[in-house]
């Protein structure tokens, strides 16, 4: 579960055409495999059988400010 926040400040003063985000990644921070699959580069499993996991990432914050002008 991830969360995404995001502002536009619009013609407000100095802060005119600036937007604000703020998103969070892997929320409740669980772990687990996202999935199953042979997404593997070994250069010994030319029939495809070898397969990988991907785990989740830690929970992660991320913040972003952008402005137009």
């Amino acid at each position: 579960m991830d969360l995404g926040l995001g502002y536009d400040f619009g013609d407000f003063g100095p802060l005119k055409g600036a937007k604000l985000s703020l998103n969070v990644t892997n929320l409740t921070d669980k772990r687990y495999a996202s999935n199953f699959d042979n997404s593997v580069f070994a250069p010994d499993d030319a029939a495809g059988t070898v397969q990988v996991f991907h785990s989740s990432a830690p929970r992660q914050f991320f913040g972003t400010l952008s402005v137009a002008f």
